[in-house]
């Protein structure tokens, strides 16, 4: 999620798990010095297991990753002892890292260069050994996959069709991909098209950028890929129908003129979906919490 182009989204994220916190204040300061500082962030969700977002997961491994400029003095001064905190290295191949981690809460953060900000759910030595340390085996380097569109700055359904302007939005879009052993986590965006417990209609992969149209609208675009060409015709009906149903239930409208979906070979394309801020981080929440998941159609 590139910032500062998204940073109202992010604001909204972060904070909708502070309702009664009694560190709020102090919290909504923390949040805002992050944004003002960073100009990219990434999140990784590792496992299937779902609980809360962010602070109120529970045995559920992620890594939030911030790019920017950040006070090494500022993060010593607010991870102290008295808090709860407690410095931990790491030491491998002749190199020693330093990180924090609560006694309490079990999270970890560390600030290995001033441009990088890593906070973990109990995983950061995997983002500390495999990006910051020097790679002893290339193999095992992750390269993180990129939606087409992410990294061309076009949409995908555009290359014989034309959308307007407004269903462009911003050239930097905030970019989700899940793989299909990942698939769980967006089962409340696709139970209403995909059989459940069906595995033969199973996608390989779900990808999806959001390009921010005003400051409450995103358009969304992406693909959904299946393994063969049978499976996305067949899934396709049903992800048109999901979409009209859901126009009709929120504004009692039929299908807006700037949503595109197509079937291209084993792939399901999309584009120009409207959602509002709101519904997007309610969305995101019921990606990781099972007990409060909503339908965003």
């Amino acid at each position: 999620m590139p910032i500062p182009e998204h940073r109202d989204l992010l604001f909204t994220l972060l904070t909708r798990e502070m309702e009664g916190s009694r560190n709020k204040a102090e919290e909504v300061k923390g949040i805002t010095y992050f944004l003002d500082h960073t100009s990219e962030v990434f999140l990784v969700v590792l496992g299937r297991e779902t609980a809360g977002f962010f602070s109120s997961i529970t045995g559920h491994r992620w890594i939030f990753a911030g790019v920017g400029e950040y006070s090494s003095f500022l993060l010593r001064l607010a991870l102290t002892p008295e808090e709860g905190w407690e410095q931990r290295k790491i030491r491998t191949s002749g190199y020693s890292l330093s990180y924090f981690q609560h006694r309490g809460k079990g999270l970890q953060v560390a600030l290995p260069d001033t441009h990088l900000l890593i906070v973990s759910s109990g995983e950061i030595e995997f983002p500390l050994k495999q990006f910051v340390l020097p790679r002893t085996d290339p193999s095992r380097y992750f390269q993180p996959p990129i939606c087409p569109d992410r990294r061309s700055g076009s949409h995908p359904s555009t290359t014989n069709e034309k959308l307007t302007a407004s269903a462009a939005g911003t050239k930097t879009p905030f970019s989700l991909y899940i793989p299909k052993t990942g698939i769980s986590l967006v089962t409340v965006l696709l139970e209403s098209v995909i059989p459940i417990g069906n595995t033969e209609f199973t996608p390989e992969a779900f990808c999806m950028n959001l390009y921010k149209e005003d400051f409450t609208y995103y358009f969304a675009n992406g693909s959904i890929f299946f393994q063969k060409a049978e499976q996305a015709r067949s899934m396709s009906v049903l992800f048109r129908l999901a979409i009209a149903g859901w126009f009709l239930q929120q504004v009692g409208k039929g299908v807006p003129t700037s949503v595109q979906i197509r079937v291209n070979g084993s792939t399901i394309e999309f584009s120009g979906i409207p959602f509002s801020r709101e519904t997007i981080a309610q969305f995101f929440d019921s990606m990781v919490d099972t007990k409060t998941r909503t339908y965003p159609w």
